[in-house]
């Protein structure tokens, strides 16, 4: 048996959630207040803490491995009341410049030495990509699921199957290699023209379908 012991510093665990990062590695994601905690479940060990919000408690994470420039990658939802966060999780060689970049890190992590490497130590790096509008109503549950894009030959008004999606939804711009989509227990890999799907079930008894392009 592992056990988990939250940062001192972080309130109660509201939120926890489970997700296969790679074949060999598999992390906890723990909401404490404010705060998101990341363990390996392994070791236990307490990979890094990444705060969300001031004032507010996460309620909710969902997480959906991807693969990306070989390296392995996961969309992280976390929710809380009216406002939702997308982040990316990378697992990831702390120390070694040449990961920098991949999977959405726009800057190195860390060098030392005349060969401008350092010791490599195997972590799971977490870094904010989306943050989207407070909703109108309370945020019960969230998923995320990867689909194909619809041909851009085709206006929006003769697209047969065109989800709703809100007036203010982001677009999140970047750029992925070829991927397959697999079991959602297995890796998918992002396919260049794939859309992020999120769907949020909202209070009101009303839910929501957001568009992220890459």
């Amino acid at each position: 048996m592992t056990s988990f012991r939250k940062s001192t510093f972080t309130g109660d665990v509201t939120a926890v959630h489970i997700t296969r990062l790679s074949p060999e590695r598999v992390f906890l994601l723990a909401g404490c207040g404010p705060h998101l905690l990341i363990y390996d479940v392994d070791d236990g060990k307490l990979q890094q803490v990444h705060q969300i919000t001031v004032g507010s408690r996460i309620h909710g994470i969902e997480a959906l491995p991807f693969r990306s420039y070989d390296y392995y990658c996961a969309w992280v939802a976390v929710h809380g009341d009216r406002w939702i966060q997308i982040l990316k999780l990378q697992l990831g060689d702390v120390g070694t410049p040449a990961n920098a970049g991949r999977c959405g890190f726009g800057s190195g992590i860390g060098s030392s030495g005349d060969s401008g490497y350092s010791r490599t130590v195997p972590a799971a790096l977490l870094s904010s990509a989306v943050s989207l509008p407070a909703r109108p109503s309370w945020i019960l549950a969230t998923h995320l699921q990867l689909v194909s894009e619809v041909s851009s030959a085709t206006s929006p008004g003769e697209r047969e199957g065109q989800l709703p999606v809100p007036s203010d939804a982001p677009k999140y711009h970047h750029q992925y290699h070829h991927h397959q989509h697999r079991h959602h227990q297995e890796h998918v890999f992002w396919r260049q023209h794939a859309a992020l799907l999120l769907v949020l079930a909202l209070a009101d008894n009303s839910a929501e379908v957001w568009r992220l392009q890459p």
